[in-house]
């Protein structure tokens, strides 16, 4: 007679401060989100300030032109 067993093998996994891969994978998508909501959160209240409307908001494809400033003589 066979004896049963087990469907899993249960293995160590490699973590730090009981963080694991696994877990990464589960969190990733929300680390992802919130740091573009960030991103565009900084970029939106920054959009005043002239260098950054020269040198990032005025080189985006498509919505550019809306923050183009125009050269003094």
């Amino acid at each position: 007679m066979n004896s049963a067993r087990p469907h899993i093998i249960y293995k160590a996994q490699p973590s730090v401060y009981r963080f694991t891969a696994e877990r990464a994978r589960y969190w990733a998508k929300s680390g992802v989100m919130w740091t573009g909501f960030a991103g565009v959160t900084l970029l939106l209240l920054a959009s005043q300030v002239p260098v950054v409307k020269r040198g990032i908001m005025s080189k985006i494809p498509g919505i550019g032109e809306y923050w183009k400033v125009e050269e003094e003589d």
